[in-house]
C-alpha cells in the first residue's frame, strides 16, 4: 500500500512502473520527469504555471508525456484535460495510448479503475462527467474551460513552423484560446522540437517577462557542446536510445540551420544573422595546407574572467595565411584554467618553431593576463601592448568590430577557409549563425579578431570592383 501511495505522488516511479524496466532509460529521462513533476507542484499551489519542453526529435518525449497525462487523470479525474497537437495522426495515437494506460491493470492497481467512454477525441470520465479532449492545435478551443492544457508539437511539419502566417496562428490560439480557458488552478505543459527563433516555444521566451505566473524551460541538445554534470561535450543525450553514429548520420543528411534546431535545440535565423555560413568554405583537415607552407601563422584568444564562470568560454583559435586566404586550422574550447591551456598554445609554438610562427594575440583580461606574462618571459611571440592593444581593440561594441570584419570576407572567393574536423566545429558554426543574438560569442571574437588580423589594411570591395573594372568594364 505504501508503494501505491509511493507510485500515485512521484511521476517518474510511476512512469518506470508502468512503462517497464526493460525499456531504456538514463539521467535525461529522470530529468525530464522530474521537470514534469515540479510543474506539478507549482499547480498545485496554484500559480498557474507555463513549462516548456525544447526536445529533440526521436527522443521518446512524447511517450513520457502521454504517461504524465494518465498520471494527472489519476490524481484528477474531477479535472478538465486539453491536449492539443498540430497532426491527426499524432493525436489519435496518443488519445489511443492515454486510454491503453488508463485501462492497464498496473493502472488500476494504483488509482483503481475508471468506468470511461472513449473515442478518438476525447475520454469521458463516468463517475465525474468531466472530459479529456484531444484537440488539434489550429482547430479552436469551443469555449471548453481547461485546468490542464498539454501542447504536444504544435506544427506538423517544417513548412508551418518556417511560415509566419502559422506560426502566428498557433502563438493566437495559444494566447486567446489557451490561456484564456484556464482556471485558477490550471497547468500549462508546452513540448516540441525547435524549428524556428519564432516558434511557440521562442516567442515565449521572448515575451516571459510579460507573464505574472512561472515560466519555465527544460532544454538538453542531443549532442552536448560543452561538458556539464551528466555529459562531457560531443557526447549523445540518450545513446541507448540514439547513439552518436545515429546522430551524425542525421547531421550527414541534413542542412546545418536544420540539425542545429531539431537537434540541438538551438534554431537559428536561416543563414544566419550577420555571418552567413555559405561566406566560409568548410574543408577536411587532410586537404589543408602542411605547418611550413603558410605564409605565416598566429593564434587568437578569448578569455573568461574565471575558472569556473558559467556563461564564458576560453577560446584559442589556431589560424594560418597563405596566398591571400585565412585558414582556421584549429581550435579549443572550453571552460578551464590557465595553466591547462599552455600545453595545447605549446602544441602550436614552442614544438613548432617554424619560422612562419609570428604572434599569439591575447587580449590582456582575466586569464590572459597571466598567459601574457607566462608567454613574454618563455617566447618572443606576444605582441607588444600597444600593438595588442591596437589590433585587439573590445572598447569598439562587438558588432561594430563583427561589421569590420564581415567588410573584409570575400564573399565570392572564399578567403576564410575552416577546419571541418575541429572538434567543436558546431560551437564555432551556432557562434557564427547566432551571433548577436547567440547564447555564446567567445568563438566569434575569436574568429572576429582573425580576419582582422589577416586583412589587417586591406579593402576587399575596392579590389573586387577593380577586379571587375579590369576583366569586364562593368562597375
Amino acid at each position: 500500500m505504501n508503494d501505491r501511495k509511493l507510485l500515485q505522488t512521484d511521476f517518474y516511479l510511476f512512469y518506470r512502473y508502468l512503462f517497464g524496466a526493460e525499456h531504456p532509460t538514463n539521467w535525461w529521462v529522470k530529468a525530464y520527469c522530474d521537470f514534469l513533476q515540479e510543474a506539478y507542484l507549482s499547480y498545485l499551489k496554484q500559480e498557474r504555471p507555463i513549462y516548456c519542453v525544447e526536445a529533440p526529435v526521436q527522443h521518446g518525449k512524447t511517450t513520457v508525456l502521454r504517461y504524465y497525462i494518465a498520471w494527472l487523470i489519476g490524481r484528477h479525474p474531477d479535472k478538465r484535460f486539453n491536449y492539443y497537437s498540430a497532426d491527426e495522426n499524432l493525436r489519435d495515437e496518443t488519445s489511443t495510448a492515454v486510454l491503453n494506460i488508463l485501462v492497464s491493470e498496473k493502472y488500476n492497481n494504483i488509482f483503481g479503475p475508471r468506468v470511461m467512454d472513449f473515442n478518438r477525441k476525447q475520454i469521458i470520465i463516468s463517475e465525474t462527467g468531466d472530459k479529456v479532449q484531444f484537440r488539434i492545435m489550429g482547430g479552436g478551443n469551443v469555449g471548453y474551460p481547461s485546468h490542464f492544457s498539454i501542447i504536444d508539437d504544435p506544427y506538423s511539419k517544417k513548412e508551418d513552423a518556417m511560415s509566419e502566417v502559422q506560426r502566428e496562428k498557433v502563438y493566437g490560439q495559444f494566447s486567446s484560446d489557451i490561456i484564456s480557458r484556464r482556471q485558477n488552478d490550471s497547468l500549462i505543459v508546452i513540448t516540441h522540437s525547435r524549428w524556428h527563433v519564432d516558434d511557440l516555444i521562442g516567442k515565449i521566451k521572448e515575451i516571459q517577462k510579460s507573464f505574472k505566473n512561472p515560466v519555465k524551460f527544460f532544454s538538453h541538445s542531443a549532442i552536448a557542446m560543452e561538458d556539464d554534470e551528466h555529459r562531457k561535450n560531443g557526447e549523445a543525450l540518450f545513446p541507448e536510445f540514439r547513439n552518436i553514429d545515429f546522430l551524425n548520420g542525421q547531421r550527414a543528411i541534413m542542412t546545418d540551420s536544420e540539425f542545429m534546431a531539431l537537434y540541438q535545440q538551438n534554431p537559428t535565423v536561416e543563414g544566419g544573422n550577420l555571418f552567413k555560413l555559405d561566406w566560409f568554405l568548410f574543408v577536411p583537415r587532410g586537404t589543408l595546407p602542411k605547418e611550413d607552407d603558410y605564409d605565416y601563422r598566429y593564434i587568437v584568444a578569448d578569455t573568461a574572467y574565471k575558472e569556473k564562470q558559467q556563461n564564458d568560454f576560453t577560446v584559442f583559435l589556431y589560424c594560418g595565411v597563405k596566398d591571400n586566404k585565412l585558414y582556421l586550422i584549429d581550435m579549443i574550447r572550453r571552460q578551464i584554467s590557465s595553466i591547462d591551456v599552455l600545453a595545447w598554445c605549446e602544441k602550436w609554438i614552442v614544438e613548432k618553431t617554424q619560422d612562419n610562427f609570428r604572434y599569439l594575440w591575447i587580449e590582456d583580461k582575466g586569464h590572459g593576463i597571466y598567459l601574457n606574462q607566462y608567454f613574454r618571459k618563455t617566447s618572443a611571440y606576444i605582441p607588444d601592448e600597444d600593438t595588442l592593444k591596437n589590433m585587439l581593440d573590445r572598447k569598439l561594441d562587438k558588432v561594430m568590430r563583427a561589421n569590420n570584419s564581415i567588410a573584409r570576407i570575400d564573399k565570392n572567393c572564399y578567403n576564410v577557409i575552416i577546419n571541418s574536423d575541429i572538434k567543436d566545429i558546431d560551437a564555432l558554426k551556432m557562434e557564427l549563425m547566432t551571433f548577436p543574438n547567440g547564447k555564446h560569442d567567445d568563438i566569434e571574437d575569436c574568429v572576429t579578431d582573425a580576419i582582422k588580423i589577416a586583412f589587417a589594411g586591406r579593402d576587399y570591395v575596392s579590389e573586387y570592383k577593380q577586379l571587375l573594372r579590369g576583366n569586364s568594364g562593368l562597375v
